[in-house]
């Protein structure tokens, strides 16, 4: 059960001596399972989703003329917009803090309160994302994968979607070694790259199917605070990112610069912003003045809000707005009850929705 995993020993005890770092960093570049899982137990189901061997990007390269005959008849089975992957509204979308790779006990609370969080299966997306900066770049490096290789066997069990911020290399190693990793969340400036980097993660897993029916489809996402962004990465060609993440909504401290209301984008954006979307989806026949909107073949992402989300005020952009659910870092990760905060915030989302959808 939670509890038994929940108090494992860690096995990334190991790095907390320079040497013992450097000499694991060796042996991970010559044996790609060296790091063991803080997140194992008897009962854990070895039944997960498996994930096929890839060639590294820098392969592909090498590789593609070869390949192109077998590749060219799998390149469009993810064409279609991977909504299969999600539930039903609303959705909570959890994120790690940014210094959860600033140490070996850093990593392992950050384990611990996903573990707890995830427990119910009240979580639909965990996204990995860290500072850059925290600490040396070895170490750094090696906890943020041990960090994405426990959450990845943690997602074999639970099912939630699982994504890495701003990585894209990170993933296609994770994808190398059958981790159920799920794909990517590109920052708002570099959205314009999203068909790119989805054609670099779907080329890699299609040349490496053999039977493309037991294929997942990869999920990228990006944020947005504007109508202006969220539609410029919508209309993107041959299709855009699967979710959003939209605000700032409250105030928060990951935006420490916005300091009163009107700074804020407000808890009404991410409502209009599928409003607006949908708007362009459903205008797709030509009706349009839009020249984009004809190319649109996918429905439009799944809409979270974000920025100072909690218990209290969760309930808002969804039940009176209409977006499709919520982001949040501290409230879930800080909380000394993760499973309690994920139940009552779901459960608050849930009532509050039904109780308008009702009126």
């Amino acid at each position: 059960n939670a509890n038994e995993i929940n108090n494992q020993p860690s096995s990334i005890t190991m790095f907390h001596q320079p040497s013992a770092i450097i000499l694991a960093f060796t042996i991970l570049l010559w044996t790609p399972n060296a790091l063991s899982f803080i997140y194992s137990s008897s009962n854990l189901s070895t039944r997960g989703i498996r994930r096929p061997r890839i060639h590294s990007i820098y392969e592909d390269d090498c590789r593609r003329d070869a390949q192109s005959t077998q590749c060219h008849q799998t390149t469009d089975m993810h064409a279609t917009n991977s909504s299969e992957s999600w539930g039903s509204s609303p959705y909570l979308a959890i994120l790690t803090e940014p210094d959860a790779c600033a140490s070996v006990e850093r990593v392992e609370e950050t384990i611990r309160a996903i573990g707890q969080a995830t427990a119910d299966g009240g979580v639909d997306l965990v996204m990995v994302r860290v500072a850059a900066d925290d600490g040396p770049g070895i170490e750094s490096a090696l906890l943020k994968w041990a960090l994405l290789k426990n959450l990845a066997e943690m997602k074999r069990q639970r099912g939630f979607i699982l994504v890495v911020n701003d990585d894209v290399e990170i993933v296609l190693k994770a994808l190398s070694q059958n981790m159920t990793v799920d794909g990517v969340h590109v920052k708002e400036h570099k959205a314009g790259f999203i068909p790119s980097i989805r054609s670099k993660l779907e080329h890699a897993v299609t040349c490496s199917f053999k039977d493309n029916s037991n294929s997942i489809p990869i999920i990228i996402g990006t944020s947005c605070h504007s109508l202006e962004s969220a539609k410029r990465s919508y209309q993107l060609s041959p299709r855009g990112p699967d979710y959003l993440f939209v605000g700032t909504c409250y105030l928060t401290q990951s935006h420490p610069e916005k300091q009163s209301a009107d700074q804020l984008e407000g808890p009404s954006l991410p409502g209009r912003v599928k409003q607006e979307l949908y708007q362009i989806y459903d205008s797709k026949d030509g009706t349009s003045t839009s020249p984009q909107s004809n190319s649109i073949s996918s429905r439009p992402p799944i809409i979270f809000a974000i920025g100072g989300i909690d218990e209290q005020n969760c309930h808002e952009p969804v039940a009176r707005f209409g977006a499709d659910g919520v982001a949040t870092i501290r409230t879930v990760m800080q909380s000394s009850n993760p499973k309690g905060t994920v139940e009552q915030m779901k459960n608050t989302m849930q009532s509050r929705k039904d109780s308008i959808d009702n009126m």
